[in-house]
């Protein structure tokens, strides 16, 4: 088992948001949390993610509990563990497509030439190898999600966590995308838990959680 979260609860001043979430992930699996607009699902991938904390609970990721970290453990096991991928990109506007997938690689410590060779064979996965030295305003939507995918992926993490990450396409694109994951999740052995509205990519994960009202139902 990848991930096992237990009694996760979460509020904001007085406002519950989580209510105690449960869920078991295993390796190599695409996971979809769908539900309606404030009924947390993004506050619990940020918390997966260790980009906020709960309020009790605790997380297992590879059987670790994640509750016994300082924050430069969980920097460490962002930037090596998992990858992030979110519905406008967060690509850097003054840097290359290149140059956006190979930050994490060398804030992991890798090599410039490392990073970059690792960078560019991710690019050409993606179709992307004539793109490489387009910044993101000279990319469409489609491209410059790919490239927020390479980016998620440089450093081999056994997670992605990704917010809406078709949110933003046209059907095309986003169907085009779906597709996409599944190849990636075949040919990295990545896992992925993905927050989505979109029903015709939730339908095709292998496992579908909803949360209404804080509570996984």
């Amino acid at each position: 088992m990848l991930l096992k979260l237990v009694n996760i609860k979460k509020s904001y001043g007085l406002v519950p948001v989580l209510k105690g979430i449960n869920l078991s992930v295993d390796t190599s699996k695409v996971v979809s949390i769908v539900g309606p607009s404030g009924a947390g699902k993004t506050t619990l991938l940020q918390i997966i993610g260790s980009l906020d904390t709960c309020d009790s609970g605790d997380i297992f990721f590879e059987g670790v509990n994640m509750a016994t970290w300082n924050n430069k453990q969980k920097a460490t096991f962002r930037n090596k563990k998992i990858g992030f991928v979110f519905q406008f990109h967060n690509l850097l506007p003054e840097f290359t497509a290149l140059e956006n997938v190979s930050i994490p690689a060398l804030i992991a410590g890798n090599e410039k030439e490392q990073a970059t060779n690792n960078a560019i064979e991710l690019l050409k996965y993606f179709g992307l190898e004539n793109r490489m030295y387009n910044k993101p305003s000279e990319l469409s939507g489609g491209e410059q999600q790919r490239v927020a995918f390479a980016r998620a992926l440089i450093n081999k993490p056994a997670l992605i966590l990704a917010d809406e990450p078709t949110g933003n396409l046209d059907t095309h694109n986003a169907t085009e995308m779906h597709k996409l994951i599944f190849n990636l999740r075949d040919d990295f052995k990545t896992t992925f838990i993905i927050v989505t509205h979109n029903k015709e990519l939730a339908a095709m994960t292998d496992e579908q959680l909803t949360i209404v009202d804080g509570v996984m139902v």
